[in-house]
């Protein structure tokens, strides 16, 4: 994104208060969810936008009142990336069959929500249809009703459209055979029989924001008789990037030995790059009060990444996770050499993405080659408010409850990361500048 806003060039005219200004909200955001098994998303979200720019050939150059000079920009990016990549494999000798029978008979009901007013006898099962209201029962739920037993009732009359089946006084929600395995399978296999699971994740993502904003009076006479001269670029960028993997495998088995491997591969680089530059160069300014040149920079890099690994068998989990501001842009390669070879500014092993001075966070302020006067005061500054905050969690989990005396159960995690930020802020006159207040 870039904005800005000057003067350059310019013919003699008369005015009062002469104001040029540049905003720019630019709002930009990514989401990308993958909930399905075998499926490799790669996630790509990168802002550039570029608006119209003041740099005016028209007539300005004297005013009774302020000069104003100003370019200010607001950089919202927001990236969210999920993938969920699962297997699940379960040999039981057919006992899933019989249970379902089984349930079949104990949870046979009679009744639903649209049932209207039933004789409802102790132990009867009503199940809560999809038009229900989530707040009273949960949708394909089934419910059994325990109120007759705590009042001694045979069977009650009751109307089922209206029920607050969530009310654990009257009714309880029906654990199925599904719910228990379900449940369980979740960490472990309790199928007796062998049973083959794999199950693999891989995640590329590349996330960048470039934002650069300039204020400036180049090759001009001001005149600013009794007001300011204000010459300001203001750059805030929030950069925030989420990236969420869920890799899960359930194979094995309780008696007989299986296999259950779950991969999952991560690599996630964001970069940022932004700049806030104000100045006055080869020029002649004059205001009855004061000339003021300002550039503030505003830059925040929010960037988690969690990847969560889990099976009964193998686990294994590799994240790389490369975040950088003010680097320009790089390649894997050299960051994951930099990552291990740090750079030493007073040794010969150079960063291999260091960028140059032009890719650094800049925030600038400066004077050159200019004459200006000022009736009170000259004012030249820069600030800047820089951050990255990084947080990554990479969990490999693998848990084997198995009756076999050879099963396996490896776990294993790699990080490897990169966090680094250059900066460059500045408020200078130089070059033959001549000032007088």
């Amino acid at each position: 994104v870039e904005g800005a806003s000057g003067v350059s060039q310019t013919t003699a005219i008369t005015a009062g208060d002469i104001v040029l200004n540049t905003t720019t909200e630019t709002f930009y955001r990514y989401l990308g969810a993958n909930d399905a098994s075998w499926t490799i998303p790669a996630g790509e979200g990168s802002g550039f936008v570029e608006i119209a720019k003041y740099y005016s050939s028209a007539a300005i150059t004297s005013a009774t009142g302020d000069i104003t000079i100003e370019a200010l920009e607001e950089v919202d990016f927001d990236a969210d990336l999920q993938l969920r990549a699962s297997q699940y494999s379960l040999s039981d000798y057919g006992a899933s069959i019989v249970a379902d029978l089984a349930e079949g008979i104990l949870n046979a009901y009679r009744y639903s929500t649209n049932s209207g007013i039933q004789d409802v006898i102790s132990g009867e099962i009503v199940y809560v249809a999809s038009d229900y209201s989530s707040s009273l029962g949960t949708p394909g739920q089934l419910y059994r009703y325990v109120g007759g037993i705590a009042n001694g009732q045979v069977s009650t009359e009751l109307d089922l459209r209206i029920q607050n089946y969530k009310d654990l006084g009257n009714w309880v929600p029906v654990i199925t055979y599904e719910d228990i395995v379900g449940t369980v399978t979740e960490w472990v296999n309790i199928g007796p029989g062998s049973s083959e699971s794999t199950a693999v994740g891989v995640t590329v993502s590349l996330n960048t924001m470039q934002g650069k904003t300039r204020a400036y009076a180049d090759g001009v006479d001001l005149t600013a008789t009794t007001g300011d001269i204000l010459v300001n670029a203001n750059e805030l960028a929030d950069f925030k990037a989420n990236l969420n993997v869920h890799v899960t495998s359930t194979g094995g088995g309780l008696v007989e030995k299986g296999s259950s491997v779950a991969v999952g591969v991560t690599i996630s680089t964001n970069q940022v790059d932004t700049s806030s530059i104000s100045y006055i160069n080869d020029s002649t300014v004059s205001a009855g009060n004061d000339v003021i040149v300002t550039a503030e920079g505003n830059t925040s890099m929010d960037a988690d990444l969690n990847a969560f690994i889990k099976s009964n068998g193998v686990s294994v989990g590799i994240t790389l996770a490369f975040n950088s501001m003010g680097f320009g842009s790089n390649n894997i390669l050299f960051n994951i050499i930099d990552t291990l070879i740090p750079n030493d500014p007073t040794a010969s092993n150079n960063s291999l993405t260091a960028g140059t001075d032009a890719d650094k966070i800049a925030t600038r302020a400066y004077i050159s080659n200019s004459s200006v006067k000022a009736g009170d005061d000259i004012e030249i500054r820069a600030e800047a408010n820089n951050s990255l905050d990084a947080n990554i969690v990479n969990a490999a989990v693998s848990i084997a409850v198995t009756l076999s005396d050879d099963q396996d159960s490896v776990s294993v995690g790699a990080v490897l990361a990169l966090n680094r930020m250059q900066y460059d802020t500045q408020a200078y006159a130089y070059h033959n500048s001549l000032m007088h207040a």
